[in-house]
């Protein structure tokens, strides 16, 4: 007998893995068109949950007495390996997220201190950075 836990993964998973306040404004025509073609890691992720709960539903019985009833194990073990790889996929896509936002307040902290210098070093350290940009930047240097 398995009992009714746990029903709401992708509540579980909203609850866990942090949503980006807003998304961020592409900045030239080719980021733009990468942005309409990158795939809605939510929305994805909810087909997902969508699809697991849909097999788990077809492989459980409910009984009565509130307690579920196992009609076929293998679907059931089937949904319960994508509800993990669904967890290791946001727990993933949340260390990420928290990464990214590690290194912004980095940089962040980074340029606070060096506003603080001298105006001669600021500007020395600005043009370094603007340089180290450059060559980062993909409509300068192709890949």
């Amino acid at each position: 007998m398995v009992r009714d836990a746990d029903r709401d993964l992708a509540e579980e998973v909203r609850a866990v893995v942090p949503r980006p306040a807003q998304t961020l404004a592409p900045l030239t025509n080719e980021h733009h068109e990468v942005a309409r073609r990158a795939i809605d890691f939510y929305s994805e992720l909810d087909a997902m949950v969508a699809d697991a709960r849909l097999l788990a539903s077809y492989a459980v019985v409910a009984t009565d007495d509130g307690t579920r009833r196992v009609k076929n194990p293998q679907i059931l073990a089937v949904s319960h390996r994508m509800r993990a790889t669904n967890l290791a996929l946001a727990m993933k896509y949340a260390e990420t997220v928290w990464n990214v936002e590690r290194l912004e307040q980095m940089h962040d902290a980074i340029a606070t201190a060096v506003l603080q210098a001298d105006r001669q070093t600021v500007e020395r350290v600005f043009a370094a950075m603007k340089e180290v940009q450059s060559r980062w930047d993909p409509e300068r240097n192709p890949s």
